[in-house]
């Protein structure tokens, strides 16, 4: 969870998160991003001796703020796949978005809107590649497992 209480900001909040919501990952080389993922396995006690499986304990991994009152924690990253958990602060929103691959997310926590969808813990929702729904908005907060079949998280 992300404290900006202290902080003092420049620009409004939907400025701030349209940009933030636009941000593009970039890519280091794959020889720095090997040594890259190497370092987060070590460090979140994923390196075993049988490497076809990574194992990332609950207090592992680190918490990146994605756009005001949301923060995400990768999980597994491939070229053609991402997983990651997704956790939105009370009165957190997201844009709509396309999908530009298969989206499947699984309520974990608490309670969210995907578009016209009201979803609950436990409830499992797929947006399937090429589709588009409104925007992501939890009003008491929720934790979500997404797995997105595409190399990029996008919401715009």
């Amino acid at each position: 969870m992300i404290d900006d209480s202290d902080r003092t900001s420049i620009l409004d909040s939907e400025v701030l998160d349209a940009l933030l919501v636009d941000l593009k990952p970039v890519e280091p080389p794959p020889e720095r991003a090997a040594l890259l993922r190497e370092r987060i396995l070590a460090a979140a006690g994923a390196a075993c001796a049988d490497t076809d499986k990574i194992t990332i304990p609950p207090g592992a991994g680190e918490w990146t703020a994605l756009a005001p009152k949301v923060s995400l924690k990768m999980l597994h990253a491939t070229h053609e796949s991402r997983a990651f958990l997704l956790r939105l602060e009370p009165g957190a929103r997201l844009s709509a978005h396309d999908h530009p691959g298969d989206e499947e997310c699984m309520v974990l926590e608490g309670e969210v809107f995907l578009g016209e969808v009201h979803a609950t813990a436990g409830t499992f929702h797929l947006a399937p590649k090429g589709t588009r729904h409104g925007e992501i908005r939890s009003p008491s907060g929720a934790l979500l497992y997404l797995r997105v079949a595409s190399p990029e998280i996008v919401h715009r």
